[in-house]
This record gives C-alpha cells, structure tokens and sequence, in this order.
C-alpha cells in the first residue's frame, strides 16, 4: 500500500461535548460548522458508548484499545494491573494507537490532554507530541506546556 492509498486519519476527542451540542447531531443550540463539515465528510459515530466515562481510564482505552479490567484503570490513578502483572501498559495491550499508525506510515501528531499517569511526558507514540496537560505541580511542568509556550 502505498501513502496516496491509505485513507487520512483525524481522530478529535474532545472533553465535555455532549452529543447534543454537536450540529451534526441535529439538535444542536450551538454553531459548529467545522465539526459540522468534518462529520459530513468522515465519520460520524452515533452509537459510541465509553466503557469507563472518567477521564484517565478513558484515555488509555483509546489509546490502547483494551477496557479498564485489561488496563487495570479504573479511577484517574496510576494503571496497573489486576493480577499483580508489572509490565507497563503499552507492555500488556499492545502497541498505543499512535505508535501503531507510525509504525504503518502514518505522520502522527498529538496535541493536547493525554494524562498519562504517573508519567506526564510518558512517551505515547506520537512523532511529534505537544503537551498542555495544565497540571503544573511544578515550575519545570508549567514550563513544558504547549499552551503555555503557545501564549
């Protein structure tokens, strides 16, 4: 497969976004006419359902594929495993998302919250990884944040 064949990917998870102040949804109060034009051209998930709805178990399900059992994360703490095992996350579920599109070619890049734990700066695949976690227990951290440099 050669790069003009394989499909581009923008995956956009937001915080916070109900489904009903999303346009797209059709009963939206608010105007998202970006987010508007990018479902009607790409995909549209309707039926998604988050298997644990808090925040640090939510994104390691993405970013692993594995639910909060496998992952051991249930609450928005360190993960670990269920049965003692002390591999690491990436270590027990495979490849993270991003590290998995690398290795097939993709240009990855993340920009955002990823609140990996206990690590902020944990290494989550991406070739090119910008952090604003906002969880600046110290000086150094505030100074490593994307949004901070940005402003």
């Amino acid at each position: 497969m050669t790069s003009t064949d394989k499909p581009n990917i923008l995956f956009i998870m937001c915080d916070q976004l109900r489904y009903d102040t999303v346009f797209p949804s059709g009963t939206a109060v608010v105007d998202t006419p970006n987010i508007h034009r990018i479902a009607d051209q790409g995909v549209n998930c309707t039926q998604a359902y988050a298997p644990c709805p808090v925040c640090i178990p939510a994104r390691y399900t993405i970013r692993t594929g594995c639910d909060s059992p496998s992952l051991g994360c249930f609450f928005n703490t360190e993960p670990s495993s269920l049965d003692g095992d002390r591999r690491t996350v990436e270590q027990r579920c495979g490849n993270y998302l991003a590290r998995e599109l690398s290795d097939r070619g993709y240009r990855t890049f993340g920009i955002g919250k990823f609140h990996p734990h206990p690590d902020p700066y944990e290494d989550l695949g991406y070739e090119e990884h910008i952090h604003t976690e906002e969880l600046w227990e110290t000086v150094e951290a505030r100074e490593r944040d994307g949004y901070i440099q940005f402003l």
